[in-house]
């Protein structure tokens, strides 16, 4: 990708110019002219560009490394007042919540059964209608994947060595020190780092490169939606690699350029995210990332688990840009429920079609050294 120097402040935040598709080398064209940040705030008018042959989207001009700390200044991880003022528009209805919550307790055990099942992972005691109704919710793939990719579908750790990079406050790296994995964690979000060493975790202050681990140290990494944040992905694989022990797995997250919700929503899919999502990636644009730097690609599939949540913030998003009447209500939220079902359905015909993508990758032994 061509990168010059810092042409322009964009409502105070630095910018360059990234001109052209860092896989291929081709020119972007206009995706998106101008996006703005309705969720959480962030200042700028963002133009999205593409690459049609490699199906990877990104912003040019884009925030600097210098200046790319003030797009989170109301994030969510940091909890503020404004954020929490931007965001209030897409918080359920206390009626909706209460059926969130119900919903939500019955899921967390049958879900412990689900990754029980699948994964090896201690089997809950429950009454015997939830250990039936988990058994019959296995088969539904976006409760399925909710479940294990709650714990990146990685099985009981037997102290081995666990990495996740960009690992916020900490939430996955407890789920996963609980279930036997000796965790670490990468968060360049000193706010977010703070908070997760508050509950007695290793979590190292800035970028992979800079905790300067030791080649061949994890055996699992977990990239969670962190690869469209960061200025150099290849450089982050590259990285990734090093680190990993032979044999060992990669698990990324990422939303999916192609997906319905971005057909549905455009400028207001909430996988685009301004001006935090650098770049926005299609199944193949992943995959061919993971290659480039020499990871053996052994599963990558699109996932409808974050339907729910991406359809709610979507409908939101489009009433702040005055693209919609009414602020998402009851009807809204049950809409996002049944597109979690629809997208299921989609994908038997359009397999790249759902809102994320879940990509899983090997590093090669030493037997299969690469040429």
């Amino acid at each position: 990708m061509s990168i010059t120097s810092t042409q322009s402040i964009n409502e105070g935040i630095g910018t360059e110019e990234a001109e052209h598709c860092f896989l291929c080398g081709a020119s972007g064209t206009v995706l998106h002219p101008a996006l703005r940040d309705h969720v959480f705030g962030a200042p700028g008018v963002w133009r999205m560009v593409e690459c049609r042959h490699c199906e990877l989207a990104w912003l040019d001009p884009r925030p600097t490394t210098a200046d790319i700390g003030k797009a989170y200044a109301t994030y969510y991880t940091h909890g503020s007042q404004q954020a929490g003022a931007v965001f209030r528009s897409v918080v359920p209805s206390k009626g909706v919540e209460r059926v969130r919550r119900r919903v939500a307790t019955w899921f967390r055990d049958a879900a412990e059964g689900i990754r029980a099942r699948r994964l090896g992972h201690p089997a809950p005691a429950v009454s015997p209608g939830v250990a039936a109704l988990s058994r019959v919710a296995e088969w539904v793939p976006v409760i399925r994947d909710t479940a294990l990719l709650s714990v990146a579908g990685l099985p009981p750790g037997e102290r081995r060595r666990l990495l996740d990079v960009g690992c916020g406050s900490g939430d996955f790296l407890l789920r996963m020190r609980a279930r036997g994995w000796d965790v670490l964690g990468v968060e360049p979000d000193p706010v977010a780092a703070t908070a997760a060493r508050r509950s007695d975790l290793d979590v190292r202050d800035g970028m992979l490169a800079d905790a300067d681990f030791a080649d061949d140290t994890f055996d699992a990494i977990v990239l969670s939606h962190v690869i469209e944040h960061v200025h150099d992905p290849i450089a982050l694989l590259r990285e990734c690699d090093r680190v990993l022990r032979p044999g060992g797995v990669l698990v990324m997250m990422t939303p999916n350029l192609n997906s319905i919700g971005h057909r549905r929503f455009g400028a207001d899919w909430r996988g685009l995210e301004p001006p935090r999502h650098l770049h926005v990636f299609s199944v193949g644009a992943l995959t061919s990332c993971a290659e480039r730097v020499g990871l053996v690609v052994s599963e990558v599939r699109t996932s409808a688990r974050l339907v729910r949540g991406i359809w709610w913030v979507s409908q939101s998003s489009r009433y702040q840009a005055g693209r919609r009447k009414r602020p998402p209500r009851i009807g809204a939220y049950l809409e996002s429920w049944g597109m979690s079902l629809v997208e299921d359905a989609m994908r038997a015909s359009d397999p790249r079609s759902s809102e994320e993508i879940i990509l899983i990758a090997t590093k090669p032994s030493p037997a299969h050294a690469r040429p």
